[in-house]
């Protein structure tokens, strides 16, 4: 996790405020800080460093003709196949995946950059000689990217309380607060805030830096077209899929952990990576309420696989303390309890892993929840 913060219709005589904007992402990415700006648009970067720990892979991330300048927040999964296409024509510094997009950038333009590449990003792209700038959201979103309009400027962050820092007049978008009420979080594009937005999964923003004009594309959707498929075919083709994701977001520089609940979902990921890993590191969060705990199952799982396994117990008092925090950790409202278990967890894994795997997104993605069962048995019905 890195944070990024940029504006264009930079004034240098706010270069402290931008500063501020910046370091207020610092949690994101402690490891180092860097900027750039010209009289056109300012970026800045804060490093968490999970590829290439040298200085080689700071940012933000200038090409040699010092044309074109990046802001990376996230992950490139294949990058060393696209590294390995663009190699016979530019001379790579380091083994970042951001040097990558830089490079695929340069060589293909954004549009073809990003139909070739896979991850969890937020990108921003400088184009000095096209006077353009790129504001990129991965395919489904999981990298947060917020842009607002205001007085005849973009700016963009990580971080909705960027922006707060950087302007003093933001107004309630009242409308967001009724959707907040209505479905316990504030839907894509909207913010809290008027004329602040999240950028849309599998969309681009192209800036004019001068003008100051907008264009947004979406660049990807996804295919819904039915297959004839059996299922012995469907079986080993989720198995490839699971199996190369898994192998694929293993590759760092830092130690790599993961979260394992016991449930189906963290517990297939689990196995698979310990048929190539040893030496698993696995954190599990526990309840004192014995209605909700679910270690026992997560202490199955690690005993198979042998793995380092590591549980933390939280009870009522502890979350008390802790709802005072949800202010610091989310921009905006949120409304979902789950937020205690996934710091307490986090914060335990932290001390001895610096990236973690998680079964996040199962569910979503096959069928796990009651209320996809109620759709089911209703289909029938108008």
């Amino acid at each position: 996790m890195c944070g990024i913060f940029g504006c264009t219709s930079f004034d240098k005589s706010n270069i402290e405020k931008a500063r501020i904007s910046l370091h207020s992402l610092e949690h994101r990415g402690p490891d180092q800080w860097h900027e750039f700006h010209d009289d056109s648009v300012y970026m800045g970067h804060h490093r968490l460093s999970i590829l290439d720990l040298s200085d080689h892979g700071k940012q933000p991330m200038v090409s040699p003709d010092k044309d074109v300048i990046i802001t990376v927040n996230g992950e490139i999964y294949n990058f060393l196949k696209i590294r390995k296409e663009l190699e016979s024509k530019h001379q790579f510094k380091c083994d970042s995946d951001s040097e990558v997009i830089l490079f695929g950038y340069i060589e293909w333009g954004i549009d073809k950059l990003l139909e070739k590449i896979d991850g969890m990003y937020a990108i921003s792209i400088y184009d000095i000689s096209k006077n353009r700038t790129y504001l990129a959201k991965d395919r489904v979103g999981i990298k947060p990217l917020y842009y607002s309009n205001i007085d005849g400027q973009i700016c963009w962050s990580s971080e909705l309380k960027a922006i707060e820092k950087y302007y003093d007049n933001l107004k309630i978008d009242n409308t967001s607060v009724y959707d907040f009420l209505t479905y316990r979080y504030i839907p894509t594009p909207k913010t809290m805030y008027e004329n602040v937005f999240k950028l849309e999964p599998a969309h681009y923003l192209e800036i004019d830096p001068t003008s100051n004009a907008i264009k947004k594309e979406c660049y990807w959707s996804l295919k819904t077209t039915e297959q004839e498929i059996t299922i012995d075919r469907a079986e080993t083709e989720l198995y490839q899929l699971l199996n190369k994701s898994i192998q694929e977001q293993m590759i760092s520089d830092v130690p790599v952990g993961f979260f394992l609940s016991g449930g189906l979902d963290s517990s297939t990921i689990v196995s698979l990576a310990a048929k190539c890993h040893s030496d698993i590191n696995t954190f599990s969060i526990g309840f004192s309420d014995k209605n909700h705990d679910e270690t026992y199952f997560a202490k199955l799982v690690a005993e198979k696989y042998t793995t380092n396994h590591h549980v933390k117990t939280l009870n009522e008092p502890e979350v008390i303390q802790l709802f005072p925090n949800i202010k610091k950790w989310y921009d905006e409202p949120f409304a979902d309890s789950s937020c205690f278990p996934t710091y307490v967890v986090s914060a335990y894994a932290k001390e001895n892993v610096t990236v973690v795997l998680t079964g996040d997104g199962g569910d979503e993605l096959f069928g796990g929840y009651n209320w996809y069962r109620a759709l089911y048995s209703i289909k029938n019905f108008s």
